[in-house]
Parts: C-alpha cells; structure tokens; sequence
C-alpha cells in the first residue's frame, strides 16, 4: 500500500471531515451541561423536522415479557405496528427525526422510545404499545388524526388530534389502533 503526501492529505481531510460532521450534528446540552427550563415538552430546533424525545417517565421499567400459555417459555414483547412503517429507536432526552407530513409515534421500548413514523393516510394497528409515550403530529394541511380502543370507539383523551399541538404525551396501554388523517 501507498504512503506518501496525497495520503496523508487524505487522511487530513476525512478527520477534518468527520469532525465537521459532529459538530454539525451537535444539539445544545451535549457539551454536558444540562439545558434549562422544561425537559418534558419537544424543544425548539432550527431542524422543524427534529425533535427531542422526552425523558423517561417516573417509574418506567423495560418492557414486560410474556408468557407463552402452552409451554410456559416467556418470550419479550416488542412494539410494532401494521402495516409497517419506518420507526428509529432513541433514547429519552435525545433527538429524533420526525418529517413533515409525519405522525409520528413515541412508543417505550427496553428503556428507548421507538418512534413510529407514519405518512400514509390509513387505518394502523398496533400491538405491544404499553406505557406512557408520546406523540408528535407534524402533518401538514389541517388532517385530523385519531387513536382508538379495542372496540373501535375513538379514545377521549386525547380526543382529536391536529398538527401544530407540538409533541404531547399519551398513555399507549388503552390504543389498538391509529387513524392519521
């Protein structure tokens, strides 16, 4: 393998890069201070598409295994949904992307919110979704979105649920299903 001038410049220039890049991605507090005010509601960015994940609730625990009836073998439970949709696992306190046209749905997963990203207007089913999450509607126009109970009624709270609200937290335990437009 080459060595020489043109690799060391390339070397150079890919840290130069790479620490360019983390700077770029830098969100206040990560210097290690912590940030004041109200950590519970999604911060202002200059991103609108970037929010912060809440802090985990008082009392949160890792999901809750379950057990299988006829062999007894517990087995963990993971949040999902259906149709499938794009989803990022994140940790309370820390960014997560959430574009516009969006629903997006912060549900607890092993001490992370793994957030459901929905676009397509239609019917979801979800299963597994335990807990106090949250919720960021970030659609666009005047969509009205809704989550429902096993029996198909619509659950009151939350009620309707229109874009511009900001991020808002929900318990997910009672949801079967979400309509977002």
């Amino acid at each position: 393998m080459k060595s020489g001038p043109y690799r060391k410049s390339l070397s150079v220039a890919f840290a130069s890069a790479l620490a360019s890049l983390f700077v770029a991605c830098a969100v206040p507090g990560d210097d290690g201070t912590e940030s004041a005010g109200d950590t519970t509601a999604s911060q202002p960015h200059q991103d609108p598409d970037v929010a912060i994940a809440p802090p985990a609730p008082d009392g949160a625990t890792p999901a809750q295994a379950k057990q299988d009836k006829e062999s007894g073998a517990l087995f963990a439970t993971v949040p999902s949904i259906s149709p499938p949709t794009d989803f990022e696992d994140v940790l309370p306190g820390q960014p997560y992307t959430c574009r516009r046209g969006t629903f997006c749905a912060g549900v607890p997963n092993n001490g992370k919110f793994r957030v459901f990203k929905l676009f397509t207007c239609r019917l979801y089913h979800v299963s597994d979704w335990l807990g106090a999450g949250f919720y960021l509607d970030n659609q666009t126009g005047n969509p009205q979105s809704n989550v429902f109970g096993s029996n198909g009624a619509v659950l009151n709270p939350p009620g309707n649920i229109f874009p511009g609200g900001g991020q808002q937290f929900i318990d997910w335990t009672p949801v079967f299903s979400i309509r977002n437009c």
